[in-house]
Formats: structure tokens, sequence, C-alpha cells
């Protein structure tokens, strides 16, 4: 599609350039380290970003459009940048400048100091918020050659814990990781200060820093050191659980002897082998949940695990990708989205049952840990998991993502994020959705194909099965406004270019039992847990009107976008100014009672401890659990809902949440709303007319805000959904 090609033309030549400013920044770096200590380290004035002396100090004389920024931890990460800087650094007037990166100067305290334009990935979050204080480990006395045995790091708490492990392996008679380990030489597990990566266990005075627990090492301390850890997001019951054989051995001689016996069994004892074959290299262990779905595939799978590299400081790192063979993940890999695992990995992929060449596979260092990190796991937050806390996972995924598909340069500790000046354009693209009927695709191509008289921006309607995978990437990260309503058309808004915004286009659905419609927002945490973005939502009271989308609802709602995107832009977006209109009610129910808000949250994920099974009382509350339905879905009402012999009630404080819900936040009768709304939308031309003449325009002359605003003042059908008496049996 000629709008793809351009979009990957662009954004082809905009990473030839982000090399060379990758090459810039690294001369810098270099001449920065040749400074004398005690001076400027740069002072780079034709680019307007002076640098600090070493004791952080601004230098004498300069004067700063802003303070300095103190990071730490940094792991920042580029947007790609347009190519239209004007030569010696200079900007052409009325354009923002492009940035050169350039070395940042090193505080005495480890912080680092950036000019004004630039901004630093890391810096899109609270390095704070959410990060483990300890790192606990069980590792075998340092300095020992040839050492056969298991190393293990585990940290966060055991919600969605992530551990390393280090020399494990995986026996194919067994089907099973083995942790093998020593007999009475570990001692006690031993904890140290987490600092953004993993240990590396390569010195022996490290242990003797670190914290002694108190706690021996035994099975069962091994079991809850890894409590928490698993290759699922959702931890079901019906899928193989990662729980590794713990075996101990006497001495070396014994684990040879072990692994003689394993190899027995299979044709490598004609080779002589005398060792595990070995997978160098770090490996990241998933299991794969919905594989035939893109977007489960990619945020309910490879994210949650992606959360745990991030954790152990592999954002940039080349890692193999190991999914569980279960389900339908072998019939997948025939799929598209397929090839993510290669691009995004940058090693070797292969499933659980593909490891077959030997008896005893060793992996040099394991990454595991999905559980409550996906997509389908709500949090308090109303954002995606590992967005807003420390981790920055979600712009790092993005990234990463890109770079896989070389649309963007592989991200490193020294680039930034760079904002798209809406004075070099504006790009869009309205994503195909299924529920988008044959109707709604006519108008929204129309709208599409008229963008730029419209809006002055240049949008494209993405039908997905006109594009190759790398193309939809490649049309979406070019883009600055992402437009689609709820479900998987959503789940991809995050790549769009940073400073751009998220148009959430929402949707009337007609579920559960008895039938209700009701206005919705699912999915809004992919755009919420996007810090370098912002959002606009198509409005409820509008949704609850009509019935379906209206033409001048969406011009007006991708109106507002643009009219956003052409504002300055504060990253990171303040986490409150992103929300939905559901959101914002769950966010002041939240605000008002912190024990019933978290005790929502663990039943929207299962209402069970890591390694237990989940509560069958409340299973129902999980499978339904987004907000949209708090109030008005009978198992999140008082009446509640039968589940089989039980009756279900979802721990939602109903008065309390009826005061913070917005009164558009209505269900109505399916039977009375069709015939209600039909003589709405019938009488809709009348009253433009009256609005029109009240401006002394044409109806037809009215501008898209205009008309909405008029069709806001019309009341929605008065069609309140009659609750039942008894729990009606459960149905989201």
């Amino acid at each position: 599609a000629p709008s793809a090609m351009a979009a990957l033309e662009a954004l082809e030549i905009m990473y030839q350039r982000q090399q060379q400013q990758q090459m810039m920044s690294a001369y810098e770096a270099r001449s920065t380290q040749q400074q004398k200590e005690g001076h400027m380290t740069r002072s780079t004035h034709s680019l307007g970003v002076p640098m600090v002396p070493e004791n952080g100090a601004a230098p004498s004389g300069v004067q700063l459009n802003q303070p300095y920024v103190g990071l730490t931890t940094p792991t920042a990460v580029s947007h790609i940048a347009p190519t239209t800087a004007t030569s010696g650094g200079h900007h052409a007037a009325g354009e923002s400048m492009v940035f050169i990166p350039v070395a940042p100067a090193k505080l005495s305290d480890g912080a680092l100091v950036i000019g004004p334009s630039t901004l630093f990935a890391s810096s899109l979050t609270d390095p704070n918020s959410g990060r483990p204080q300890w790192v606990e480990y069980v590792a075998p006395p340092a300095g020992e050659s040839d050492s056969p045995w298991t190393s293990i790091q585990c940290l966060a708490w055991h919600r969605n814990r992530s551990c390393a492990f280090d020399q494990i392996y995986y026996d194919r008679q067994l089907g099973n990781f083995v942790i093998a380990l020593p007999e009475g030489q570990l001692g006690n597990i031993k904890k140290a200060s987490y600092d953004g990566k993993a240990l590396m266990f390569d010195s022996a005075s490290d242990y003797d820093q670190h914290l002694d627990t108190g706690v021996a090492v035994t099975e069962d301390s091994l079991r809850e050191l890894m409590k928490g850890v698993t290759t699922d997001a959702k931890d079901r019951d019906e899928v193989p659980r990662f729980q590794p054989s713990i075996q101990f051995f006497k001495d070396k001689s014994e684990f040879v002897k072990w692994h003689g016996e394993k190899q027995g069994f299979f044709i490598s004892w004609l080779r002589g082998d005398t060792k595990p074959e070995l997978i160098d290299g770090l490996t990241l262990h998933l299991l794969i949940f919905g594989p035939m779905n893109p977007g489960h595939f990619l945020y309910d799978s490879l994210y949650p695990a992606w959360i745990t590299a991030v954790r152990f400081g592999y954002a940039f790192s080349p890692m193999n990708i190991l999914p569980v063979d279960e389900g339908e993940t072998k019939a997948a890999r025939q799929t598209p989205h397929w090839s993510v695992l290669k691009h995004f990995g940058r090693r070797e992929v292969f499933l659980t049952s593909e490891l077959e060449d030997a008896s005893v596979y060793s992996f040099s260092r394991l990454l595991v840990g999905s559980r409550f990190m996906g997509h389908r796991n709500p949090q308090r937050s109303m954002a995606m998991p590992g967005s807003y806390s420390y981790e920055n996972a979600f712009f790092l995924f993005s990234q990463r993502l890109l770079a896989g598909f070389e649309l963007a340069p592989w991200p490193n500790e020294m680039l930034e994020v760079e904002e798209w000046p809406s004075s070099w354009g504006c790009r869009g693209v309205i994503a195909d959705n299924k529920r988008f009927d044959a109707e709604l695709k006519a108008i929204l191509m129309d709208i599409a194909a008229k963008s730029e008289a419209l809006f002055g921006c240049d949008i494209t309607f993405l039908r997905w099965e006109d594009y190759p995978f790398r193309e939809q990437l490649a049309v979406i990260a070019s883009s600055n406004l992402y437009i689609s309503s709820t479900g998987t058309g959503m789940t991809r808004c995050h790549l769009i270019r940073p400073g751009g915004v998220v148009v959430h286009l929402g949707t009337m659905e007609r579920l559960g039992h008895p039938e209700r419609y009701q206005s919705a927002y699912r999915d809004v945490h992919f755009a919420t847990g996007s810090p370098h973005l912002s959002s606009v939502y198509y409005p409820r009271r509008l949704w609850n009107t009509y019935g379906r989308l209206q033409r001048e609802g969406v011009i007006d709602a991708i109106q507002r976008g643009v009219e956003l995107f052409r504002q300055p832009i504060n990253m990171p977006r303040p986490y409150s100014e992103g929300l939905s209109p559901t959101s914002l009610s769950w966010e002041r129910y939240c605000n008002s009672t912190s024990d019933n808000c978290r005790a929502v949250v663990e039943v929207q994920n299962g209402n069970f401890e890591a390694g237990e099974h989940r509560a069958k009382d409340t299973y129902m509350c999980e499978y339904c659990s987004w907000v949209d339905f708090f109030n008005l879905a009978p198992m999140w009402s008082p009446v509640g809902c039968r589940d089989g012999d039980t009756i279900v009630h979802c721990p939602l404080d109903h008065r309390l949440y009826a005061s913070v819900m917005d009164p558009d936040h209505v269900a109505f009768d399916p039977q009375c709303y069709d015939e209600e709304v039909a003589k709405i939308r019938s009488a809709k031309e009348s009253m433009l007319r009256e609005a029109a003449a009240k401006l002394n325009k044409d109806y037809k002359n009215l501008t898209a805000s205009e008309a909405v605003a008029a069709m806001l003042q019309v009341q929605p059908p008065n069609c309140p959904l009659k609750v039942p008496a008894v729990p009606p049996q459960c149905a989201c």
C-alpha cells in the first residue's frame, strides 16, 4: 500500500540519521572523558545544551532555560527523529531543535545530568515506584572451577516474582528443569541490595558483603524462594506450571554419574558427550497464552516475561526465547506475529519439545517470571503492569519491538526520548476493529481520505489484512495519532511517536444475563500505561444517546486529539490525565477505600496466593473483571449471580462505588432502548437544524464540535436495566 511504503521510507531515512547521531554520541562520550576533572565536561552552546561541572553546579555565566534534571539508573532509549536540522546545529524558525545526543556529565553521586532539550526514557517513570529492595539468592561457593551447580536469584514480591537461574538443566526424559546443588555446602539463603540488574557471582568477596537471612537452604526454602514464579501470566491450573525438580548431590562425581545415566537414554552417548548440551547466553522462558491471537501473544505472553528481563537489567541484551510447547503454540509458528520472537530476542527461538538432541541441556542463564504481569491482569493503577513503575517496561518494549524490525535504532542506555514537534507535520492511523461494521468502516475510511482537509493531518485507515506485519508496525510507528475502539485493535497504540495522542472511540456492548446495553472503554491500560502519550475519549453520553458512533463525534474526537498533539506535552504525562471516564470512577473509588480497592484487584486476578489454586467462588468476578462492568453487571451489583450452586458476590462496596460513578455510567434495557434510540436518531437532523439556526448557520456548515455540543444536550433513552430480584446465572 502506498501509505505503508511512504511510512517505511520515512522510517528508513530517520533510522539512518539516528545511527549517525549514535556515532556522534559515542564521539562526544570519548571527548568528555578527556576533559579535566572539575572543569566543564562540555559546553555545546551551538546546540543549546551546556553541560555542567563534575560537582553538579551550573557553570558561571551560563543561563539555563530550565533546571538540569538529575537521573539515576539510566535505561534510556530514543525515538526516531526527523532529519530537518539546519546546518550548524541551529533549528529553523518555528521548529523544535533536532537534538544530537551528547554524553551526559556524571555527578559525584553517580546521577546523570542532561540539558533542557533532552529526556532520558528512565525519567518517564518514578525510579522508586514498585522497586524491590533486595535480591534473594542461593549460589555455590565462588572460585570453584568447572562447577556444575545451579545459582538462583529472585526479586519482587510473590504476587509477580522474577527469578534468574544460572546453570539450570533441562532433563528431556523428565520433561522438566532440574536445579542441581551440592549437599550441605550452601549454608543459608542470602540477600543483596537490588541495584537494577542481576547478580553476577564472580567474586568470593561479594558473598561476604551480603546479608544472611538465617534461612537454611532446603528444598522447602527453595520452593518458598521461587514462590510466585510462573511462565503463565494468568497462573492457570490447566497448563504446565514451572516447578523445577530440585536435586542435591554429594559431590561433583555424583552429578557426573547422574548425567551419564541420563545420557544412556539418548543417541548422545555415541558421541561420547561428558557434559550437558550448553544453551549459551541469556534465555527467556515463557508460556504463550492465546498463541493464535496477536494481542494475547504480545501482551499476555511475551510482555509479562519481558518485565522480568528488564528487572534483571537485560532491556538491551540479545536473548534466546524458549516457549513452553502447550496447546496451539506449535501451530502459531505459521502466523505472521510469530516472527516477533526472533526479531525481538535477536537470538534463537525454540520450544521445550524441540530440545531433543541431547539428554540434558544446561542453560547459562534462564529468566522466568510472568505471573500477573499481562494485559489481562488488572492493577490498581489501570495501567499496563510495569509501565508506571520503576521498570518502565512498556516504553522499552515499544522501542525494542520496533528496533527488532529495523524501524528504530536498537535501544541502549545513552539514547533519549525524542518528541515529534507538530511543526514537522501530523500523521495518524485508524486501526481497524472487529467492532466496526461495514457502515462504520465506510465512515471511518471516508474520514481518513479527507483527513488533510478536516484536520491538517494525514491519516491512514489500517486494515490489518492489507499489510504485512512489519508494514503494520511501520504505519503505526510513523504516526502521531492512534484511533480505534476497544479490544485487540487498541493494543498497539503505544507504538506511535512520543508526544502523540491516542483517540479511544469506545464501544456500546450488549451482554450479560439479563442482557443489557452499556458503553465501555476496555483496554484503556495500553494508552493509560504510556507516559509518553496523551489520550482523548469519545463522549460516553454520546454513546448512550445514539447507541453507535456518530460521524460528528468521531471527527470531534480526532480533532481534539490533533489539537492536543499540537500543544506542548509534559513527559511523563501525569497518570491521571490519561484516564477514561470509567477509569476516573475507579480512581475515585480507590482513593476513598484502599482495603476495598485491594480486595477488588485481588479478585480480578483470581483471588489466590502464589502456589495455590484460584478461588472457585469468585472465578466469574475474575473472568468479568473490567471496571466498566462495576455496579452494572449483576455479579458486580448487590444482587450477585449464580455460578452452578454458588451465589457469587464480587467484593465491591456498592454504595461507595455508586457515589463516585459518573451519571453517564448506566446500563439500558435492550428492548426499550432499541425503540427509543431509533426515535432519537431520526430526530437528529431536525435537532441539528435548530442548533444551527441559533448560530445563524446552515446545519450542514456546523463544525463537528458545534454539532456534538448540540447532540450532547439530547437526553439518552429513559430505559434503565430492570435488575432481577434474585441472582441470575452469572454472565458478564
